[in-house]
């Protein structure tokens, strides 16, 4: 009674690891306790984040590659790069200038609206998906009530944010970069390679 055993083959379809995508395999062996009548197999607890250590491996590998590359590239020719980072933060510009004009609001009400409320609202919802959770939208959406109502003049605040934001990004001239490029590395790049993590782990 009450005797600890390893066995190392499974008769029964145990599930052995779960990975973050839902995949699953089958436990070979472990360990397992005689309670007079059957064995109760020890549960592999750190299987699932084994799983997940293994994806973050894979993507940060996949994502490495793609700088890699695309720093490569802009090597080979560098004028591909400024041409590209003005054409994006036109497009960009243009189609939030014309949101403005659609909603009423101005074009720096917008940005923050877009850049500091909806895209983290966002990731918040999708990590509450990955996580099977509903804390983080419900905490957010929580905070985007509370700062509305206190929120005396939001234009004069998105003015001062946006002034601010227009620092920080002006701070990596000092690495060769300048409005532009930061702006369509920051404000674009990063939010989509911040989406596709998430999408990934999501579906």
């Amino acid at each position: 009674m009450n005797e600890t055993v390893y066995i190392e083959d499974l008769i029964e379809d145990i599930v052995g690891a779960v990975w973050v995508q839902g995949c699953t395999y089958r436990q070979i062996g472990g360990i397992a306790t005689w309670d007079g009548e059957n064995f109760n197999i020890h549960p592999r607890i750190s299987s699932k984040l084994y799983g997940q250590l293994i994806l973050y491996f894979q993507l940060h590998i996949f994502f490495s590659f793609i700088v890699f590359i695309v720093s490569s590239f802009k090597y080979i020719n560098p004028n591909l790069s400024v041409i590209s980072s003005k054409r994006i933060f036109t497009i960009v510009a243009d189609a939030l200038r014309s949101l403005a004009r659609l909603t009423g609001f101005t074009y720096n009400e917008i940005n923050v609206l877009l850049y500091y409320f909806f895209i983290p609202f966002t990731w918040l919802i999708l990590l509450d998906i990955i996580l099977h959770i509903h804390y983080l939208k419900i905490a957010g959406f929580i905070f985007c009530l509370g700062f509305f109502a206190g929120c005396k003049d939001f234009k004069e605040y998105s003015d001062w944010l946006f002034f601010k934001s227009v620092i920080f990004l002006n701070f990596f001239n000092r690495f060769g970069s300048n409005y532009i490029k930061s702006s369509v590395w920051i404000c674009v790049s990063v939010p989509i390679f911040i989406y596709a993590i998430l999408f990934y782990l999501t579906f």
